[in-house]
């Protein structure tokens, strides 16, 4: 077949753009005739696809929605300094009791707003981020529409928040309060009716291929793992405080006390046992995972990868221990465990998921393939991924901290490990999209140029 193309193509004009138009027909013919049966217009569908068109209404309501979020910023910082409303002793009981509820959207909206960056330098880079996920052609959400949905979710959580405020800070508005204790609770089910929803909205294609994933998180020592199973996975262990904020919500809302109730949950012990648990799920599914994959591949590689969840989970149960008991024999445990868990994920950070620090290397301290044109760069992000990894550990160090100040420092040190995830997210990718045929690729083999998804998933946004 390939001669008779070629002898074909040789007795055809010499002229380049003819040349390339009758070649693509070979080829488009060829791929319909032994993939398609023939059908040339899914063999079409299949070969031309469709590129996205910007929609001019995702770069406006992503402006509205972040003027608006600036403008509900500044309101809220203005009503809490001009009343100095965090030094009333009424203002650090309400930060220490009903701020812990509303962080939890923070915690998603910064994650949200970091893989929207991810995407928008994976995008600029040409890392295929699309193939190394597994999204199928066409579905794969762009920088601007994860922006809008950050920016839309950022707005309503604040607003929320802002309404609960004014009420608290309001005496003429205390009849309402009860309503409003009600309002972070309303968010959460409204964030997972979106989540779950069947309808054909708000990208109804991405939502279910991330419900996918998380199933195969909860269920992975059950099924084999991909690369954005084990990815998702590395996402939730960033975000261990959220995990503990569900166990406040579970207390809060359950046990049917009065208000502001979290020194109440904290004196039982069943909330202390599922704040020792809650904790460590998300290392757990790495755990599961890297366990399966050395099952499945025999790489050792994965079981030290494994190792470091498993260090990673002892030093998050003796912190815990040393948050809810206190007590020097608890806090050298949590340090000696924290500074352990550090040092074993911070080399495999840089050395096997960013493929740096290599030797016999023609990019001293870093690898031979590079995308970024600047060196610099990594050497940066390795110094930035130490110094997070080691603010990790500014909760072990606590002393008599007032609650407001706990609550900030959690804050703080729970958003730098957001960012520091977001950082990694793109010197892993970019490492696995280099070496994809290597030790860490996403795919064994590439997937022939034929969807192996059903037709009514194509009917997806």
């Amino acid at each position: 077949m390939l001669i008779r193309i070629a002898l074909q193509f040789r007795l055809q004009t010499h002229r380049p753009k003819f040349l390339v138009n009758f070649l693509l027909e070979k080829v488009e013919s060829t791929f319909i005739r032994n993939f398609t049966h023939s059908n040339h217009k899914k063999g079409k569908k299949l070969l031309r696809q469709k590129t996205k068109t910007e929609k001019l209404s995702i770069t406006f309501f992503t402006g509205f929605f972040s003027g608006c979020f600036v403008a509900l910023l500044v309101a809220t910082i203005l009503r809490i300094t001009s009343q100095q409303f965090i030094k009333k002793k009424k203002g650090t009981f309400y930060m220490e009791n009903i701020f812990p509820l509303y962080s939890l959207f923070g915690y998603i909206t910064l994650h949200m707003l970091m893989y929207a960056a991810n995407t928008y330098f994976w995008k600029r880079y040409r890392v295929n981020y699309p193939f190394l996920f597994g999204f199928r052609a066409g579905t794969e959400l762009d920088y601007r529409e994860i922006f809008l949905l950050t920016s839309g979710h950022a707005v309503v959580v604040l607003l929320c928040f802002l309404i609960n405020l004014q009420i608290e800070m309001n005496s003429r508005s205390q009849q309402y309060k009860t309503v409003t204790e009600l309002v972070p609770l309303i968010l959460v089910l409204l964030v997972l009716l979106i989540t779950f929803c069947p309808l054909n909205i708000i990208y109804r294609s991405s939502r279910f291929f991330f419900i996918r994933c998380l199933f195969r998180c909860i269920c992975a020592p059950f099924f084999t793992v991909r690369f954005a199973d084990f990815f998702l996975a590395d996402q939730l262990t960033s975000q261990f405080q959220a995990f503990k904020s569900v166990d406040l919500y579970i207390c809060y809302y359950g046990l049917g006390e009065d208000s502001r109730r979290q020194k109440k949950c904290q004196s039982r012990g069943i909330y202390n046992v599922q704040y020792f648990i809650v904790g460590i799920i998300p290392y757990w599914f790495r755990l599961a995972q890297g366990m399966r994959q050395f099952y499945e591949e025999g790489d050792i590689n994965r079981a030290f990868n494994s190792l470091n969840y498993l260090s990673t989970i002892i030093a998050m149960v003796f912190r815990t221990a040393f948050e809810l008991k206190k007590g020097s024999s608890w806090k050298v445990l949590a340090l000696v465990t924290s500074a352990i868990a550090v040092l074993q994920n911070t080399y495999w950070d840089i050395v096997k998921d960013w493929g740096l620090l290599q030797r016999l290397s023609k990019n001293p301290c870093l690898r031979d393939k590079l995308i970024l044109p600047h060196r610099s760069v990594y050497l940066i992000a390795m110094v930035v991924d130490i110094a997070l990894r080691m603010s990790w550990m500014q909760l072990v160090f606590e002393m008599d901290w007032s609650p407001l100040h706990k609550v900030a420092i959690i804050t703080v040190t729970s958003c730098l490990e957001i960012i520091r995830r977001g950082i990694w997210n793109f010197f892993r990718l970019e490492n696995e999209h280099l070496n994809n045929v290597g030790n860490y690729r996403a795919f064994k083999s590439v997937p022939h140029p034929f969807s192996y998804y059903d037709d009514k998933e194509d009917k997806d946004d």
